[in-house]
């Protein structure tokens, strides 16, 4: 069966076409009339079929007319819905007409006139419910672009307003436009009052909190300064009552039972002022401002009762103060410079309790503990004290500020607390970087110009803590002074300023003085060897320049000598080199002192029998001993046996390994029969009597040549000559024994050794054999050169007759004697010689003023040779310095010289060429 489109849920679905029952007949009778009936039957069923098709086709027309409105309207990048805010509007009509052109678009296409008719129908309701839906949405989006709009005005002009909290009319100014603007936008947009009343109150509050912000980021002090209460300004104290009207119950009357006196800010729950005292609305209000006050003084460092009430209730305000200061104690049960912690509850409420007792009168205070509980706990901030009609909220005159509530106002002014604590952290920290700064540059005696005062450390760090560095900055400082003054002073003058000022016992803050005592005394002591050690230095270059011995007990010098080896000969030092073995001779002839580089050298090569390594040894040990015999005896006597013997050997023309194999074995390796040998010519009369005649040519040694006959003999009866004689016999016989036997090798190993000790010494006048004469334990030679020690024992002489005899006396001398001690520091006794008519002296001790017998004891940098040599020395450096000084001036002059003649030549030559020009330019004309 044929099939044809019927419209079902908007699909055109083919169906069979129905029978109804048509059959053909074959008869021919009623072929004619059965041909009709069919034709009439088609034409109906024809008919039918068209109209069901029209309908399919005008359903299936608008059904693609509202697919395309679907999409008009949904499509997410270009439907109408996809327009948004300033874009939907206009939209709608721009849409409907789309939507329109598409219906005419799909009408054109359709058969005929009926079914474009049916379409139209459908399209047409299709279009009223797409315009509706187009202008809800258009609406809609203008309302909230009005809206967005009007919000977006508020948000920029709260910003702008937010950001004018240094300028209160502008804040207010800004703040009347915009109540303008939202009153304009009610009204046109039909809000109640209330509704318009709601929204100036939201844009004041939310503005407020952000100018509050703003102030706090820029100016938290700022805004303290204006709004904070006067706990957060420094405090105020408590208003003197001797001269003023009172009753007894005067703060409590005013609800103000710490007497806080009146202050340009505002205290919260404070209702006025009775013309000298703030009063509040209610007990709690007050005791929480007491607290408050309180708790200031101790972030500013006053924490004990005697510094708080100082500051409470102080003497200059007519305050009975210490009588104030023994109540609070003991009401506390604690002593006046007890530090406190006001944060804790219970402490703030008992110092709070015996204040409002001081200040009213116990029985007068009749607050419930609840009530002051309540008072005490606000204060540090546990609960907050509801504004109410008699206590309103506090009112600063700052707009923002006063468009808060309660709650946002303690909130701000505790975020402002917070960050000035964060801020005194951050100015601790900085603070102390320069105190330790500070203590650093003083305790190496220098200058601290970055060092904080005593006003910002105060800020910094409170006013107990504070008060307390500063005044051990001072002492710090004060040290400083002493240690740069140091620098430039004798050692004797630091160990006069270090007793002097040493800190007694009882003085104030004694343990940390007597601390930084001992670490001055320290400085000294390291200072005074830091001197020596320079002033040592300086000696030896003297030395070498002068041929001026050292004293060789100075361990300064032994370190001058160590220091000058290091730095001008161990580098380049070999011992087969001879400019090395004579750099190292001079430095020991003329300062008397062997390097200890070189005594471990000599230590070294004592047992040694490589010749290689022992002849030159021995070679620079030969040298020295040439030079300055006295300081080659600073190594064992065998050690100098071996060495002189290997030299002496060598000297006189044996090969070199046989000269160290002879020397080692007459030295360390000496046989029985040898040793027998030895001690038999000991015993001989012949060697008794050289080795006595020895002794004696060594004390000739001790006289200029030109008066031989003039020197001490030692065979004459003497306590001093029976001690020489017996020391050199002693060291002698050693040296005979360790040299095997050589006469002349022992006599001048002798001769060196006891020089050391014994000399000729002429310290009081006359000749005299003497054991520790100062000419032999201070080095100075047998020619009396450098001897410094007589010109300095002759100043002090002086001054000791001055002293006690008013200058010379006939009969009586001073004089210096060697004894038990001077071995043990090399000092001398000073007796005072007086000689009678029988010529027999008589000795006593010299003492001091304080009855105890004084010593001399000589120092090489206080001599006066030793000055004069400094002086010369000083006067050849200025000199020096004079003249090149002079000579750098002759070339400053002769330099300004040459610029001012080649400025001249400048100036010539220009006035030359400007008078070439003028003759050139008289003789021109113009060629045109």
């Amino acid at each position: 069966m044929p099939k044809v489109p019927t419209y079902d849920n908007r699909t055109v679905m083919p169906e069979q076409l129905p029978n109804n029952g048509f059959s053909v007949q074959s008869s021919p009778d009623a072929f004619g009339a059965g041909f009709g009936r069919v034709g009439e039957q088609y034409v109906a069923l024809f008919a039918e079929a068209k109209q069901r098709a029209n309908v399919a086709l005008a359903q299936d027309a608008a059904l693609q007319l509202r697919q395309k409105a679907n999409e008009l309207m949904t499509d997410p990048q270009n439907g109408l819905l996809s327009q948004q805010g300033k874009n939907a509007i206009g939209k709608a009509s721009e849409y409907e007409q789309s939507f329109r052109d598409y219906a005419g678009e799909i009408s054109s296409t359709l058969p005929d006139d009926i079914v474009r008719q049916s379409f139209m129908q459908q399209a047409q309701e299709m279009g009223v419910q797409f315009a509706s839906q187009a202008n809800r949405h258009e609406m809609g989006q203008i309302k909230a672009y009005e809206q967005d709009q009007f919000q977006s005005t508020l948000t920029l002009n709260a910003e702008s307003a937010a950001s004018m909290y240094g300028d209160n009319q502008a804040y207010i100014s800004a703040h009347k436009q915009v109540f303008q603007q939202i009153e304009e936008f009610g009204l046109s947009h039909g809000w109640g009052e209330e509704q318009i009343l709601a929204k100036k109150q939201e844009f004041k509050v939310a503005t407020a909190r952000k100018a509050i912000e703003n102030q706090l980021g820029a100016d938290y002090m700022g805004f303290l300064e204006r709004n904070g209460e006067p706990s957060s300004l420094g405090t105020v104290s408590r208003a003197s009552t001797n001269n003023v009207p009172n009753d007894g119950v005067r703060g409590v009357r005013n609800n103000n039972p710490g007497n806080i006196r009146i202050s340009s800010n505002k205290w919260v729950g404070q209702t006025g002022d009775d013309g000298a005292f703030a009063k509040f609305a209610t007990p709690e209000h007050g005791i929480r401002a007491l607290g408050k006050n309180l708790l200031s003084y101790a972030r500013q460092g006053f924490v004990t009762p005697e510094q708080i009430i100082n500051r409470w209730a102080p003497p200059e305000d007519n305050n009975d103060t210490q009588a104030y200061i023994e109540y609070v104690s003991d009401y506390l049960g604690v002593a006046p410079n007890q530090p406190l912690d006001l944060t804790n509850l219970d402490t703030l409420t008992h110092l709070s309790t015996a204040i409002m007792y001081k200040e009213n009168g116990r029985n007068r205070v009749n607050y419930t503990d609840e009530q002051i509980a309540t008072g005490i706990q606000s204060a540090l901030g546990f609960v907050e004290l509801q504004a109410t009609s008699e206590a309103p909220k506090l009112l600063t005159g700052s707009a923002a500020f006063d468009a808060l509530d309660e709650a946002d106002q303690a909130k701000y002014l505790r975020q402002a607390e917070q960050l000035r604590k964060q801020k005194q952290g951050e100015l601790q920290q900085q603070f102390g970087t320069r105190v330790a700064d500070s203590y650093a540059a003083w305790e190496r005696g220098l200058e601290a110009p970055n060092a904080p005062t005593h006003d910002e450390l105060i800020s910094a760090f409170g006013y107990d803590k504070g008060s307390a560095m500063s005044a051990d900055m001072q002492e710090a400082k004060r040290y400083a002074g002493f240690m740069s003054a140091a620098k430039e002073m004798s050692p004797q003058a630091q160990q006069a300023l270090l007793s002097q000022i040493k800190p007694q016992t009882g003085e104030a803050n004694y343990e940390s003085k007597i601390q930084r005592w001992e670490k001055f005394g320290k400085f000294v002591e390291g200072n005074i060897k830091e001197q020596d050690k320079q002033f040592a230095a300086n000696r030896l270059q003297l030395s070498i320049q002068n041929n001026f011995p050292l004293d060789p007990n100075d361990k300064n010098n032994q370190q001058a000598a160590d220091d000058y080896f290091e730095q001008h000969i161990q580098q380049s030092f070999n011992l087969r080199d001879d400019n090395s073995l004579n750099a190292v001779a001079e430095l020991t002839a003329r300062t008397g002192i062997i390097p200890s580089q070189v005594k471990s050298v000599l230590n070294m090569g004592a047992t040694s029998k490589d010749p290689e390594v022992v002849l030159p040894i021995a070679k620079m040990y030969g040298q020295i001993f040439d030079n300055n015999p006295a300081s080659a005896t600073d190594i064992p006597s065998s050690t100098m046996a071996y060495y002189s013997k290997v030299y002496s050997l060598s000297r006189a023309g044996m090969p070199d390994d046989k000269a160290v194999e002879t020397a080692f074995k007459t030295t360390f390796e000496q046989d029985e029969r040898t040793k027998q040998m030895i001690a038999s010519q000991i015993r001989d009369k012949g060697y008794i009597k050289d080795r006595d005649k020895a002794a004696q040519s060594n004390i000739n040694d001790f006289y200029p040549w030109y008066k031989p006959f003039s020197s001490s003999s030692v065979s004459k009866p003497g306590t001093q000559n029976g001690a020489y004689l017996r020391d050199y016999q002693t060291l002698y016989d050693a040296n005979f024994a360790e040299t095997g036997g050589d006469v002349e090798l022992a006599k001048k190993m002798t001769n060196a050794q006891i020089k050391r000790t014994w000399a000729v010494s002429n310290i009081n006048g006359s000749e005299e054999v003497m054991r520790y004469a100062p000419e032999a334990v201070y080095g100075i030679n047998e020619s009396g050169a450098g001897n410094w020690i007589a010109g300095q024992w002759e100043e002090e002489k002086k001054q000791l007759m001055s002293k006690s005899f008013g200058g010379t006396s006939s009969g009586t001398e001073i004089v210096i004697v060697s004894d038990a001690v001077t071995p043990r520091d090399y000092s001398y006794g000073i007796m005072i010689k007086q000689t009678g008519s029988d010529d027999i002296p008589i000795y006593r001790p010299y003492t001091g003023d304080n009855g105890l017998p004084i010593r001399f004891k000589p120092e090489q940098s206080s001599s006066p040779m030793y000055k004069e040599v400094m002086e010369k020395r000083q006067q050849s450096v200025k000199e020096a310095q004079d003249k090149r000084e002079r000579e750098e001036a002759l070339d400053k002059s002769r330099s300004e010289f040459d610029e001012r003649r080649q400025s001249v030549r400048e100036q010539y030559k220009e006035a030359h060429n400007e008078r070439v020009n003028k003759f050139n330019n008289y003789f021109s004309w113009d060629k045109n």
